[in-house]
């Protein structure tokens, strides 16, 4: 019994690390290490990267340390052709055209940037509910507004004390406040400028509501739902955090920074989006967020990517 329970240990180990390498393998980590520090230009490494995590599937059919993950990894997959097929249509001169050509406005651009990550996002959910039906969603409704906050002792929370019904709100204030301490230290905005962002404010709040859901689902819901039965609740929020905050290496702020602000970030909607078995929290929070970074961007100071 003892080398039963010795040997399921071990394999539970090895797919653990299967899976963190499943994800690193997925993100743009291996992007940013060729473009920014190898400084290797690589044009096919999205099909190397969809290569692999084809074989992980297929050896998924054949090896039992893979087969738990083989619909965490099939998600990536989709995940990876979904981005690249929005990515490509963005590119596009036919929809650029739609939105003010090769000279948009900040407002026609997001515009267009957002429907197509939208439409990413319900083209995830279709694939979720193809999988699993009504219980891939998941994490895709509201979920349970009063749910309690587990343990965070570094905020000095304990089991039982708060729930995400007042957390939530205190957490997207808190994380507000720093993100706009940071951007006015940053930036080169001006306190005259504020008067040019009042008649862009309405568009920066759909624009700001539309790229949080989207997010949301595409790094987090897409990805907690298949990792529930292959590893812990703690493990799967550490994932999708780093995911999550590797993505954001050329956004706002950019680098290494930017990584680092987002992977916390991250790790405390992902933290919600289980605790509270639904969406509505982790996109108050990062609604919050995006309205202060879209309206720096907005008025041109801060760019994604330096």
């Amino acid at each position: 019994m003892e080398n039963i329970a010795s040997h399921a240990q071990r394999r539970t180990s090895e797919t653990l690390v299967a899976v963190w390498l499943l994800m690193l393998t997925a993100s743009i980590l291996p992007d940013i290490l060729f473009n920014e520090f190898l400084t290797l230009s690589l044009p096919n490494l999205l099909w190397i990267k969809l290569g692999l995590l084809l074989l992980a599937i297929g050896g998924s059919f054949i090896w039992d340390v893979l087969k738990p993950t083989r619909f965490f990894t099939i998600f990536l997959v989709l995940l990876l052709l979904i981005e690249s097929l929005r990515a490509m249509i963005l590119e596009s001169p036919d929809w650029q055209g739609y939105f003010g050509g090769s000279s948009p406005t900040f407002t026609e651009w997001m515009l267009g940037n957002q429907l197509l990550r939208v439409g990413a996002a319900l083209l995830m959910i279709g694939m979720l509910f193809i999988w699993r039906g009504k219980s891939g969603l998941v994490y895709v409704k509201p979920g349970r507004l009063h749910a309690e906050v587990q343990p965070i002792p570094l905020l000095g929370i304990k089991a039982g004390e708060i729930t995400w019904a007042r957390f939530g709100w205190l957490a997207a204030l808190a994380i507000g406040a720093g993100t706009a301490v940071f951007l006015f230290a940053n930036g080169t905005l001006q306190a005259d400028a504020l008067t040019d962002l009042l008649p862009l404010m309405p568009f920066d709040l759909l624009f700001a509501a539309m790229n949080a859901f989207a997010e949301e689902v595409s790094y987090r819901a897409v990805l907690l739902a298949p990792l529930k039965a292959v590893v812990s609740p703690h493990q799967a929020v550490v994932l999708t955090a780093l995911f999550f905050g590797i993505a954001h290496f050329y956004g706002v702020p950019y680098g290494v920074l930017g990584v680092v602000m987002a992977t916390i970030l991250g790790w405390l909607l992902s933290k919600s989006m289980i605790e509270t078995e639904g969406i509505f929290w982790p996109w108050v929070i990062h609604f919050v967020q995006d309205v202060l970074i879209f309206s720096f961007m907005a008025l041109g100071f801060v760019v994604p990517g330096g």
